[in-house]
């Protein structure tokens, strides 16, 4: 999984008038002691305007001036982290813990980060169907096995596009409308902006 996004975070404060903007930069390492590894695979702003990364040694929450790192905190299991999924107009982001021979989910909610446990059966039956997505969404590979893959783009929490098996269906709580059937794609040929889905090479729909 060569995935990397090298990090930097760039604090941009901009002031309007006819004459000029202002800028203020500042970089973030983990040599600095700011972050706990360098290699950061996501960044997701949740709806309280923090800033969530995930890396190879943990969530970071940061508030634009400190860092907060969360660690899984159980035995036998790294703290290694992928991609962050989920809705932010819902409060409900979550990534996955890769051990074998499962995963390990986590939600981001509330400014918040915790470990679904066994207690949350709630949770853990709303985040089961995506627990291997996260791995497949970083493997560059354009094999069989990671097209087959399902995965989803999400409006909200209750809303989303999928991927299955070279089709694309529309998800809205329990229905779902096959749209169309695609070939040769990969989870980021697709993106959402606002409440759309686009596909950066239509050729590959039909």
């Amino acid at each position: 999984m060569k995935n990397f996004l090298p990090l930097f975070l760039v604090l941009l404060f901009v002031q309007l008038n006819a004459q000029h903007d202002n800028y203020y930069e500042k970089w973030y390492n983990a040599d600095d002691s700011n972050l706990p590894q360098n290699t950061v695979k996501s960044i997701v702003k949740d709806k309280y305007g923090f800033l969530w990364l995930s890396t190879e040694n943990g969530i970071v929450r940061f508030d634009g001036k400190n860092f907060i790192t969360y660690e899984i905190q159980l035995p036998t299991i790294e703290n290694r982290t992928l991609l962050i999924d989920g809705s932010v107009e819902d409060d409900w982001l979550f990534t996955f813990y890769f051990y074998n021979p499962g995963t390990i989910p986590a939600m981001i909610r509330n400014r918040n980060f915790s470990i679904v446990n066994k207690k949350d059966t709630a949770t853990l039956r709303e985040l089961k169907n995506y627990g291997d997505e996260n791995a497949y969404k970083l493997v560059r590979d354009s094999s069989e096995s990671v097209i087959k893959r399902k995965f989803h783009y999400f409006l909200n929490k209750n809303e989303n596009y999928s991927l299955d098996n070279h089709r694309l269906f529309y998800n809205k709580g329990k229905k779902s409308r096959f749209i169309k059937d695609c070939k040769d794609y990969f989870f980021a040929d697709f993106f959402i902006l606002g409440d759309q889905l686009f596909l950066l090479k239509e050729q590959h729909c039909y």
